[in-house]
Protein backbone atom coordinates (compact mmCIF):
# COMPACT_ATOMS: atom_id res chain seq x y z
CA UNK A 1 0.00 0.00 0.00
CA UNK A 2 2.93 2.05 0.45
CA UNK A 3 3.36 5.19 2.49
CA UNK A 4 0.55 5.48 5.51
CA UNK A 5 -1.78 8.44 4.68
CA UNK A 6 -2.68 9.67 7.80
CA UNK A 7 -5.67 11.85 7.25
CA UNK A 8 -5.80 15.57 8.64
CA UNK A 9 -8.58 17.65 9.81
CA UNK A 10 -10.36 18.77 6.76
CA UNK A 11 -9.01 16.01 4.30
CA UNK A 12 -12.75 14.24 4.15
CA UNK A 13 -14.64 17.28 3.62
CA UNK A 14 -12.54 18.21 0.49
CA UNK A 15 -12.66 14.40 -0.67
CA UNK A 16 -16.14 14.61 -0.75
CA UNK A 17 -16.51 18.02 -2.16
CA UNK A 18 -13.72 17.90 -5.10
CA UNK A 19 -15.43 14.33 -5.46
CA UNK A 20 -18.80 15.51 -6.40
CA UNK A 21 -17.24 18.09 -8.87
CA UNK A 22 -14.71 15.46 -10.79
CA UNK A 23 -17.06 12.17 -10.58
CA UNK A 24 -18.88 12.04 -13.52
CA UNK A 25 -18.98 7.92 -14.15
CA UNK A 26 -22.61 7.53 -13.21
CA UNK A 27 -21.78 5.50 -10.02
CA UNK A 28 -24.37 7.83 -7.49
CA UNK A 29 -26.61 8.37 -10.11
CA UNK A 30 -27.06 4.61 -9.92
CA UNK A 31 -27.15 4.17 -6.26
CA UNK A 32 -29.40 7.16 -6.45
CA UNK A 33 -31.48 4.44 -8.46
CA UNK A 34 -31.65 1.88 -5.81
CA UNK A 35 -32.34 4.91 -2.78
CA UNK A 36 -35.37 6.31 -5.17
CA UNK A 37 -36.91 2.59 -5.80
CA UNK A 38 -36.54 0.75 -3.19
CA UNK A 39 -37.70 -2.85 -2.66
CA UNK A 40 -36.43 -6.00 -4.41
CA UNK A 41 -39.45 -7.10 -5.64
CA UNK A 42 -39.40 -6.96 -9.26
CA UNK A 43 -37.73 -9.21 -11.51
CA UNK A 44 -36.77 -7.08 -14.03
CA UNK A 45 -35.57 -4.02 -12.06
CA UNK A 46 -33.44 -6.67 -9.40
CA UNK A 47 -31.73 -8.52 -12.59
CA UNK A 48 -30.92 -5.00 -14.24
CA UNK A 49 -29.35 -3.90 -11.05
CA UNK A 50 -27.51 -7.36 -10.63
CA UNK A 51 -25.82 -7.17 -14.06
CA UNK A 52 -24.81 -3.83 -13.80
CA UNK A 53 -22.81 -4.15 -10.42
CA UNK A 54 -21.77 -7.58 -11.73
CA UNK A 55 -20.03 -5.35 -15.02
CA UNK A 56 -19.09 -2.02 -12.94
CA UNK A 57 -17.29 -3.74 -10.44
CA UNK A 58 -16.11 -6.70 -12.02
CA UNK A 59 -17.66 -9.46 -10.08
CA UNK A 60 -17.45 -12.22 -12.36
CA UNK A 61 -20.35 -14.11 -12.06
CA UNK A 62 -21.87 -15.91 -14.98
CA UNK A 63 -24.86 -15.78 -16.63
CA UNK A 64 -26.56 -18.93 -14.55
CA UNK A 65 -25.21 -17.04 -11.09
CA UNK A 66 -26.64 -14.15 -11.98
CA UNK A 67 -29.87 -16.04 -12.34
CA UNK A 68 -29.59 -17.93 -8.89
CA UNK A 69 -28.50 -14.45 -7.02
CA UNK A 70 -31.60 -12.78 -8.85
CA UNK A 71 -33.88 -15.48 -7.41
CA UNK A 72 -32.96 -14.91 -3.75
CA UNK A 73 -33.04 -11.09 -4.21
CA UNK A 74 -36.84 -11.10 -5.43
CA UNK A 75 -37.68 -13.79 -2.70
CA UNK A 76 -39.47 -11.70 0.17
CA UNK A 77 -37.34 -12.86 2.47
CA UNK A 78 -34.62 -10.83 0.86
CA UNK A 79 -36.10 -7.37 1.82
CA UNK A 80 -37.38 -8.88 4.97
CA UNK A 81 -34.10 -9.27 5.91
CA UNK A 82 -32.51 -6.40 4.28
CA UNK A 83 -34.63 -3.79 5.94
CA UNK A 84 -35.11 -5.62 9.36
CA UNK A 85 -30.79 -6.86 9.66
CA UNK A 86 -29.96 -3.95 12.94
CA UNK A 87 -28.49 -6.02 15.30
CA UNK A 88 -28.86 -9.68 13.94
CA UNK A 89 -25.77 -10.60 12.77
CA UNK A 90 -26.16 -9.10 8.85
CA UNK A 91 -28.44 -11.73 8.23
CA UNK A 92 -28.72 -10.43 4.59
CA UNK A 93 -25.47 -11.06 4.11
CA UNK A 94 -24.95 -14.54 5.20
CA UNK A 95 -28.08 -15.04 3.30
CA UNK A 96 -27.42 -13.53 -0.36
CA UNK A 97 -23.29 -14.88 -0.47
CA UNK A 98 -23.51 -18.39 -1.16
CA UNK A 99 -25.09 -18.75 -4.69
CA UNK A 100 -25.41 -22.04 -6.94
CA UNK A 101 -22.42 -22.42 -9.14
CA UNK A 102 -21.19 -24.49 -11.77
CA UNK A 103 -17.83 -23.41 -11.80
CA UNK A 104 -17.12 -25.63 -8.31
CA UNK A 105 -16.98 -29.12 -7.39
CA UNK A 106 -19.22 -28.58 -4.52
CA UNK A 107 -21.68 -26.60 -6.59
CA UNK A 108 -21.35 -23.34 -4.93
CA UNK A 109 -19.67 -20.00 -4.90
CA UNK A 110 -19.00 -17.75 -2.23
CA UNK A 111 -19.99 -14.10 -4.05
CA UNK A 112 -19.57 -11.89 -0.55
CA UNK A 113 -18.24 -8.94 -2.02
CA UNK A 114 -20.82 -9.10 -4.42
CA UNK A 115 -23.28 -9.68 -1.62
CA UNK A 116 -21.55 -6.53 0.30
CA UNK A 117 -21.98 -4.07 -2.63
CA UNK A 118 -25.65 -5.06 -3.73
CA UNK A 119 -26.75 -4.80 0.22
CA UNK A 120 -24.92 -1.32 0.17
CA UNK A 121 -26.44 0.16 -2.86
CA UNK A 122 -30.03 -0.33 -0.81
CA UNK A 123 -28.80 1.00 2.16
CA UNK A 124 -24.96 2.15 2.17
CA UNK A 125 -24.71 4.00 5.34
CA UNK A 126 -25.89 0.09 6.94
CA UNK A 127 -24.20 -1.95 4.76
CA UNK A 128 -20.00 -1.01 4.15
CA UNK A 129 -18.42 -2.60 0.64
CA UNK A 130 -15.65 -5.37 1.69
CA UNK A 131 -13.40 -6.02 -1.31
CA UNK A 132 -9.77 -6.39 -1.16
CA UNK A 133 -9.02 -2.18 -1.46
CA UNK A 134 -11.42 -1.60 1.85
CA UNK A 135 -10.16 -4.82 3.23
CA UNK A 136 -5.99 -3.41 2.84
CA UNK A 137 -7.19 -0.16 4.43
CA UNK A 138 -8.87 -1.73 7.82
CA UNK A 139 -5.24 -4.04 7.97
CA UNK A 140 -3.55 -1.15 8.11
CA UNK A 141 -4.85 1.01 10.10
CA UNK A 142 -6.96 -1.16 12.52
CA UNK A 143 -4.92 -4.98 12.15
CA UNK A 144 -8.10 -6.22 10.30
CA UNK A 145 -7.41 -10.05 10.16
CA UNK A 146 -9.51 -10.28 7.18
CA UNK A 147 -11.21 -14.29 7.72
CA UNK A 148 -14.03 -12.90 5.43
CA UNK A 149 -16.05 -12.32 8.59
CA UNK A 150 -18.63 -9.22 7.70
CA UNK A 151 -19.42 -8.50 11.74
CA UNK A 152 -15.70 -7.82 12.50
CA UNK A 153 -15.37 -6.43 9.01
CA UNK A 154 -17.66 -3.93 9.69
CA UNK A 155 -16.38 -3.20 13.17
CA UNK A 156 -13.51 -2.31 12.06
CA UNK A 157 -15.02 -0.26 9.45
CA UNK A 158 -16.96 1.77 12.17
CA UNK A 159 -13.77 2.16 14.03
CA UNK A 160 -12.24 4.23 10.51
CA UNK A 161 -15.77 6.39 10.29
CA UNK A 162 -15.36 7.60 13.77
CA UNK A 163 -11.25 8.16 14.38
CA UNK A 164 -10.91 9.28 10.90
CA UNK A 165 -14.16 10.94 9.89
CA UNK A 166 -15.46 14.22 11.35
CA UNK A 167 -19.31 14.24 12.14
CA UNK A 168 -20.22 10.21 11.59
CA UNK A 169 -20.47 8.28 14.46
CA UNK A 170 -19.46 4.98 13.31
CA UNK A 171 -21.88 4.56 10.02
CA UNK A 172 -24.89 5.73 11.64
CA UNK A 173 -24.98 9.09 9.66
CA UNK A 174 -27.78 12.34 8.56
CA UNK A 175 -27.98 11.81 4.51
CA UNK A 176 -28.85 8.08 3.06
CA UNK A 177 -26.13 8.14 0.97
CA UNK A 178 -23.07 9.30 3.41
CA UNK A 179 -21.82 5.55 3.34
CA UNK A 180 -21.30 6.37 -0.70
CA UNK A 181 -19.08 8.69 0.30
CA UNK A 182 -17.32 7.38 3.07
CA UNK A 183 -16.51 3.91 0.53
CA UNK A 184 -14.95 6.32 -1.82
CA UNK A 185 -12.97 7.89 0.80
CA UNK A 186 -11.29 4.57 1.47
CA UNK A 187 -10.96 3.33 -1.88
CA UNK A 188 -9.11 6.47 -2.22
CA UNK A 189 -6.73 6.35 0.87
CA UNK A 190 -6.21 2.20 -0.39
CA UNK A 191 -5.53 3.68 -3.95
CA UNK A 192 -4.05 6.13 -5.80
CA UNK A 193 -6.43 8.76 -6.43
CA UNK A 194 -6.84 10.40 -3.08
CA UNK A 195 -4.32 12.94 -4.13
CA UNK A 196 -6.54 13.92 -6.78
CA UNK A 197 -9.12 15.12 -4.23
CA UNK A 198 -6.82 16.68 -1.82
CA UNK A 199 -5.63 20.72 -1.91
Amino acid sequence: MGKLYIPKEGDYDAFRKNYLEANNDGERVFLQEFLDNPGNTDKTTVEYRVRKLNSKYSTRLSTREIGAVVKLIVAPEFDEKLYNDRGNGYATISYLRILASERTKNGTIDAYSFATKYCHHCNPNHYPIYDSVNARVMTVYYGYQDTRDYEKFVECYRAFCMKLIPNIEGLKCQNDDAGFYVDKYIQAIGGTELRKFLP
